[in-house]
């Protein structure tokens, strides 16, 4: 009798067993027939289906389907890639987007949803451009440019449609790029006939159905794991984008907002493009939870603390290197963040960032600041340039030299662009402060240190550590818009962390310590440098009597009285306003204008312009530049300012002509 229950009970179990099992199973499936046989096949749906999916096979237990062991392991290595792409994705790994990409083609494929090239078009109106968003049109745009250009296809559109050109709006000049262009873009790619309208790049414009099932995994991979709307921006050589930058903050009074017709900040994305920052008003996230996902994923990779009402801001760096910025409310008035990017190619040739005329003169003379091992700051606004100049003239330093890299988020990435280099960067973690991580930097065996990004005062600090023990000489970057604004804002840096009291004090170690002012600017879009600027330290000054001929001096009363006379002016001067130190420019980049001194411009709308010398490098700084330099150094040295000089007074030669064409394939 016992053995009989025991049987029951067994049976029971067992049919209850198979019964979650096959449930377990097959529910969602369930749900799929049910929605599909009700024809509701749209984007919103897919993504959902999606999400199922990769849940079920994330969550499924590999034993119940009776594979071999090998057949077990297998499946389960996929697993695990496809968890880990997941998880990368979100980061900005592009492998790990291609594979979790590829995941959801094979699930569109599906015969239960049968996705055909008809059908696809009631998913995204291809053939409808007035029922396109803006974030369709800019992305089916785009991938047409990026499936014949690759990385480029970005640049080529912008360029071809002249995408960086300001438009008028309400008697305003804006740069912006809205719905209304890209859709004529659009319809020129896909429906024009004319030849003089047609895409000169591309031509006439057919997508098959594999560009299409393309595009469709790539929108539903944007809205599951990726960035949102500006996934596809960031692979492109945009210098920077943000999301959540204006338009009234999501939360707000909506009346208000609807009856002055004022756009949302999920509504607003913007980047920069070669230096332009401008709108991309045919970009949306659509809603603000779709803003606030981004934003609490974007930053994520390594990532120390979690973005939250108590831990408002974070600072952070994605997978490719960029750095990505994000905030929130009450810290800030909307979600906000920006991804700012730092190309890990090869460095770019000093002679391509510096273009425009006698641009052998600033190459030249950066060349022998370098080599001559001066303490140097390149300065200059946001979006001037600044780290993509200080990477290439990297290149000027001794191979031979140890570099050290101290940030407070990396951005430099020197490694990737001197792999044959001896560098090593270090940022501050939440264990190792700033100060701790220069202390065991002094002792990692440097020759250079540089400084990424002077923003702080304890950065400061590390800039004249580093300049005045266990290094050669520094760089970095600054934001000051003078060089007589540099000397004084790190001489404050210097009193706010109490190191000096006196600001005097404090004006002549600055003034002591940083050599040179390299200065860059942003005027609309044209990045050139705009001066070099030397820093020279007042010290030894004579008085006036020290100019008297030594006859006057032979010790008589009326002597001394005119001699006091004399010098008590500049001794009133040096006591209640000393001149510490004065800068000179070394070189400046002026305007170059027609017979009728009108100012000339080049294709792009930019000023043309040409670079002069102004007063050269002072004879003490020669001086300090040859204690550096080999004999054979110094015999170039003097040779290549003299081409400069020749140069900059317009004296062509074929020798100075010889000349320049060596010193821009540097």
């Amino acid at each position: 009798m016992a053995l009989n229950y025991l049987l029951i009970v067994l049976i029971i179990i067992a049919i209850v067993y198979v019964a979650y099992r096959v449930w377990h199973n097959i529910d969602t499936e369930d749900e799929i027939i049910e929605e599909i046989d009700s024809g509701e096949i749209d984007l919103k749906f897919l993504i959902r289906e999606t999400a199922q999916a990769f849940s079920r096979t994330l969550k499924k237990n590999i034993n119940d389907d009776n594979m071999t062991q090998a057949e077990m392991i297998r499946k389960e290595r996929r697993r695990t890639s496809l968890r880990q792409a997941m998880t990368n994705a979100g980061y900005g790994d592009e492998a790990a987007k291609r594979t979790v990409k590829n995941n959801i083609k094979e699930l569109l494929m599906n015969e239960k949803y049968e996705i055909d090239n008809k059908s696809i078009n009631s998913i995204i109106p291809f053939d409808s451009p007035e029922k396109l968003k803006g974030n369709d049109l800019f992305e089916i745009v785009l991938y047409c440019y990026n499936k014949k250009f690759g990385a480029k296809g970005f640049h080529e559109m912008m360029e071809e449609w002249d995408l960086t050109k300001p438009v008028i709006e309400n008697g305003e000049s804006k740069y912006k790029v809205t719905s209304d262009i890209m859709r004529y873009i659009y319809k020129a790619l896909f429906f024009e006939t004319d030849s003089e309208k047609i895409s000169e790049k591309l031509g006439h414009v057919e997508l098959d159905f594999n560009d299409k099932i393309e595009i469709l995994a790539q929108k539903i991979f944007e809205k599951y794991v990726g960035l949102g709307s500006v996934d596809m921006l960031n692979e492109t050589s945009v210098d920077n984008i943000e999301g959540g930058a204006s338009g009234a903050p999501g939360g707000s009074f909506k009346a208000k907002t609807e009856q002055k017709n004022i756009p949302f900040s999920y509504e607003a994305i913007w980047i920069t493009y070669r230096g332009i920052k401008m709108q991309f008003e045919c970009c949306s996230f659509e809603t603000q939870e779709e803003l606030e996902r981004v934003v609490n994923n974007i930053y994520r990779y390594q990532a120390q603390h979690v973005l939250s009402r108590n831990t408002p801001k974070i600072i952070g760096t994605m997978i490719n290197g960029a750095r990505v910025t994000v905030c929130r409310p009450p810290f800030a008035d909307s979600y906000y963040f920006s991804i700012r990017k730092f190309d890990s190619a090869e460095s770019v040739k000093p002679a391509a960032l510096i273009s425009d005329g006698n641009n052998v003169i600033p190459i030249t003379y950066i060349k022998w600041i370098i080599k001559g091992q001066r303490n140097t700051l390149i300065s200059g606004a946001q979006g001037t340039g600044k780290t993509t100049f200080l990477r290439s003239i990297i290149r000027f330093i001794p191979h031979e030299f140890s570099l050290r890299i101290q940030e407070i988020q990396s951005e430099l990435n020197l490694r990737y662009t001197y792999p044959d280099r001896n560098i090593v960067a270090f940022q501050e973690t939440g264990s190792v402060t700033a100060q701790e991580g220069l202390n065991f930097q002094k002792k990692s065996n440097g020759d250079v240190n540089i400084i990424g990004e002077i923003a702080e005062a304890i950065q400061t600090s590390h800039f004249i550590q580093t300049s005045t023990v266990a290094s050669l000489f520094s760089l970095g970057t600054h934001h000051a818009k003078t060089a007589k604004a540099l000397v004084h804002a790190l001489a404050n840096n210097l009193l706010e962390l109490g190191m000096y009291k006196d600001k005097k004090d404090a004006i002549e170690m600055v003034a002591d310590v940083v050599n040179i002012d390299c200065h860059l600017v942003n005027v609309k879009g044209n990045r050139h440098i705009e001066r070099i600027t030397e820093i020279i330290p007042i010290k030894d000054r004579e008085y006036p009597s020290s100019s008297m001929k030594e006859t006057y001096c032979e010790g008589r009363k009326e002597d001394a009285e005119l001699k006091a006379l004399l010098d008590a002016p500049e001794y009133m001067r040096r006591v209640t306003d000393p001149e510490l130190f004065e800068v000179k420019d070394i070189l400046r980049w002026e305007p170059v204008t027609d017979a009728n001194g009108k100012q000339l411009y080049n294709e792009y709308g930019f000023e043309i312009g040409k670079f002069i010398l102004v007063n050269g490098f002072s004879e003490k700084m020669k001086e300090e530049i040859m204690t550096k330099l080999t004999k054979a150094e110094e015999t170039e040295f003097l040779h290549d300012l003299e081409m400069c000089d020749l140069v900059s007074h317009g004296t062509i030669t074929p020798e100075v002509n010889a000349w320049a064409e060596t010193v821009l394939s540097y």
